[in-house]
């Protein structure tokens, strides 16, 4: 007897630093995967070049990519990179015929959605950067800019004045504050308006967290009233706009720090169910695929 093998697709999670490719079949099992520098140069050559190489013989069924970037009308682009390039599905049609592209957090919210579906959900990765994902009303939000997405929710931030990068002119946007990139940052800023006089200088995010799991008292006292505090802001936003009934988190700050994220959100009113993905870094690669799959099903239902 002939036993249908499962079919597959090729995902692609593109960001500035690296390109990671995978082999994922529709039971979401991931066959196999590669990741590379993402090139400066030319960037969309590239990755269209890594993909063939990559698929070779594979016999697919369509490629999806998540990429770090705003993706409209299908079309995406590169804004954490230099002169900020286009990508699109033609790029990749003589690979392939069926291409998709969605933003890395659309995706990932997508894959926690699939799996365990509420009407109304946010993803939200806190890494070196703050993204977010919503569905609400079973519909995947669509942001149409950087001011409506969830990393740049604008916080009541005291006297702290920290550019966000985004737009000229725009400060203590959540993601310029408590992002791994420039938590040092407002850690640095939090000491000066509170006169701390400790000298703990910590050269990197993971030094911050380690040095409170020590019992540094600063540290500490950084993570309930500058971290934390501008977090609750943020979140209370969120749970105010989306009304979700479950928040999915990811990324490495917020995955290597789970309780340092949660404890300030315990008495927030409204709080949902509050849960940490267990796809890891494999989120926006697994949903990318999950998202293929249902589109060329929802499309043979029309034929």
């Amino acid at each position: 007897m002939n036993v249908l093998k499962p079919k597959k697709c090729l995902a692609g999670d593109i960001g500035a630093t690296n390109c990671r490719l995978a082999i994922i079949d529709e039971e979401n099992n991931i066959l196999k995967s590669e990741k590379v520098d993402t090139s400066r140069e030319n960037p969309v050559a590239f990755i269209h070049n890594q993909v063939k190489e990559f698929i070779l013989d594979e016999n697919i069924e369509g490629i999806s990519f998540s990429i770090a970037g705003p993706v409209t009308e299908g079309a995406g682009m590169f804004t954490n990179l230099p002169s900020q390039p286009r990508i699109a599905p033609d790029d990749f049609k003589d690979i392939c015929p069926n291409v998709i592209l969605l933003n890395d957090a659309v995706a990932a919210v997508y894959a926690e959605y699939t799996r365990d579906p509420h009407p109304n959900m946010v993803y939200i990765t806190i890494s070196s950067g703050i993204g977010g994902g919503v569905i609400q009303n079973d519909e995947i939000v669509y942001f149409k800019g950087t001011d409506e997405e969830i990393g740049h929710i604008e916080i009541e931030a005291r006297d702290y004045r920290l550019s966000c990068g985004c737009k000229p002119g725009k400060f203590n946007h959540w993601e310029a504050l408590c992002a791994g990139g420039v938590l040092v940052d407002f850690f640095e800023a939090w000491k000066v308006i509170e006169n701390d006089t400790s000298g703990l200088h910590p050269k990197q995010t993971k030094d911050i967290f380690s040095a409170a799991k020590k019992g540094n008292k600063t540290a500490k006292r950084f993570l309930q009233e500058g971290f934390g505090w501008v977090n609750r802001q943020a979140f209370e936003k969120v749970i105010q706009k989306y009304q979700p009934e479950k928040i999915v988190l990811g990324g490495s700050v917020a995955a290597n720090n789970q309780d340092e994220i949660t404890d300030g959100l315990k008495d927030l009113a409204n709080l949902p169910q509050v849960s940490f993905t267990d796809y890891g870094d494999d989120i926006s690669l697994i949903g990318a695929s999950k998202y293929l799959f249902h589109q060329l099903l929802t499309n043979a239902e029309k034929k």
